[in-house]
């Protein structure tokens, strides 16, 4: 078993694995041993991801969320049409312990510095923490900071990188 603990604004997550995960630079920035987590997930790996159960809240290509009762399912695809890769399970009372299982040919791909925070729905296990997650762009004016977000592909850093110039 691979133990892995990040920091990502003040909340500690705890990461239980059962291969170790491909790090990278950007992930490494949150990597700390800060104590107690606040939010534990512990990931397996199978052949096959299974199907959720319960009623369907939420659908696109890559995306689909199932609720039964209090129990979320967020599965994960590559693209439409592609074999799911990924499943977390969380309860919404419990948000803070989560159960993420990866399909083992897609491992290191769906868990890698690259992918891991998606792949694990971050975004939405922190918000009981009261932290939100953008996907944005910023720039540095003024000794202050303008963040601005937008669709993947759009142009943000582009933008950014010319108002830098």
């Amino acid at each position: 078993m691979q133990n892995y603990t990040f920091q990502i604004c003040r909340t500690t997550l705890a990461l239980s694995t059962e291969l170790p995960l491909v790090t990278g630079e950007s992930m490494e920035l949150f990597a700390r041993d800060c104590g107690a987590a606040g939010l534990r997930a512990g990931c397996r790996t199978v052949p096959e991801v299974p199907e959720a159960d319960g009623a369907p809240r939420f659908q696109n290509a890559e995306r689909l969320i199932y609720q039964n009762g209090t129990a979320v399912t967020r599965c994960r695809r590559a693209h439409a049409g592609a074999e799911l890769y990924a499943r977390l399970d969380y309860d919404l009372p419990r948000p803070e312990e989560a159960a993420l299982t990866v399909r083992e040919a897609d491992w290191r791909w769906a868990t890698d510095y690259l992918r891991l925070w998606s792949t694990l729905c971050l975004p939405q296990l922190l918000l009981p923490f009261r932290t939100l997650i953008f996907h944005a762009s910023y720039i540095g004016w003024d000794d202050k900071g303008i963040l601005f977000t937008a669709p993947s592909g759009t142009g943000k850093f582009t933008r950014a990188e010319l108002w830098r110039r």
